[in-house]
């Protein structure tokens, strides 16, 4: 079973957000895609990256593409809306999580998404 968890850090000099997912669990017999998309109250794709999963990042946290919020949109803005993320990997079924972020502990300025399971 492979789990994984979506952090967001938003950095306060600039207000880039700064996503990143930890992954456990067995480990991965191949490298894989992380795709990432952030989702508005419209329904609408605010933001979308995708990118390279090597199968060494079970265990670790691996920093997804950082970014400034999309034209008309705060820090907050982004923090509100659905991110959805997809981890596929060759062999594997594709594990995905769609959910709006809730506060880590309290920490201001960060936010996460529970762990899902596959």
């Amino acid at each position: 079973m492979l789990w994984f968890s979506l952090l967001v850090r938003i950095a306060d000099a600039d207000g880039s957000i700064h996503p990143s997912v930890q992954l456990r669990g067995e480990g991965l017999r191949a490298d894989g895609v992380v795709r990432l998309e952030l989702i508005d109250e419209r329904e609408q794709i605010r933001f979308s990256s995708s990118q390279d999963l090597p199968a060494s990042a079970v265990g670790s946290e691996l920093p997804l593409l950082s970014f400034f919020p999309p034209a008309g949109a705060t820090p907050d803005d982004v923090l509100r809306w659905r991110w959805d993320l997809v981890v596929e990997a060759k062999g594997r079924r594709p594990a995905a999580s769609s959910h709006h972020l809730v506060p880590a502990g309290g920490l201001d300025r960060e936010a996460e998404i529970g762990a899902a399971r596959v």
